[in-house]
């Protein structure tokens, strides 16, 4: 361990397109002594829900040091992390291209985080990060975001990307020299392997995926 003491790895899918904090799926995975980390995980998941660095991470890209202040508004989970000795910490979210977002978390119980520590470790923590996420996203984003995993035909891309422009079924239809049955067709498939509600989240979820490029 590069800090040192018990670690925390947060994984979690978010979308980047949703403009309130969202509450989904979370997977905790501890690099710390079992000792350590079973005390919490009975709460954790409520606890993600409550924790300013993962709400941080939802808002910026950069790094956070533990401090008093910056627990300042969540006090009883601030305290119950002390308890559990985790006193000096530092988190950096990761968010790739799918807008999947991660949150890497190192913490000890001792020994406060110097200026000069983290200039000395902040490239390997950072590094550090990128593997973590890029490792737990290999493994998990399939069983947590299927949809991830959706290939689109060349057919149904320009459709549900005529879509995403606003374009309705006639005028796509006229543009692509198509029958409305056929457009129709290649819409329904599209909403069907996205297992989305209609045609319009169905074209936020194929921009949200990378899949209209």
């Amino acid at each position: 361990m590069i800090i040192g003491g018990p670690a925390r790895c947060a994984w979690m899918p978010r979308r980047r397109i949703r403009r309130s904090i969202p509450t989904g799926d979370t997977v905790i995975r501890r690099l710390a002594p079992r000792s350590a980390a079973q005390a919490t995980d009975a709460r954790i998941s409520s606890a993600v829900a409550v924790d300013p660095t993962v709400l941080h991470g939802l808002r910026s890209p950069l790094p956070v040091i533990w401090t008093d202040e910056f627990f300042s508004g969540a006090r009883p989970f601030w305290e119950e992390a002390r308890m559990h000795g985790l006193r000096y910490g530092w988190a950096q979210p990761c968010r790739d291209a799918y807008g999947t977002l991660g949150m890497f978390t190192v913490a000890r119980s001792h020994d406060e985080l110097t200026d000069l520590e983290m200039q000395e470790k902040n490239f390997r923590l950072s590094w550090l990060t990128q593997i973590a996420h890029i490792s737990m996203t290999r493994v998990l984003v399939k069983k947590m975001v299927p949809e991830a995993s959706v290939r689109l035909s060349v057919r149904e891309t320009s459709v549900i990307r005529w879509t995403a422009e606003g374009k309705t079924t006639s005028e796509i239809s006229e543009i692509m020299g198509l029958s409305v049955r056929t457009v129709t067709f290649h819409i329904g498939n599209v909403v069907k392997k996205l297992n989305a509600s209609n045609k319009t989240a169905a074209a936020v979820h194929a921009a949200v995926l990378g899949l209209l490029s």
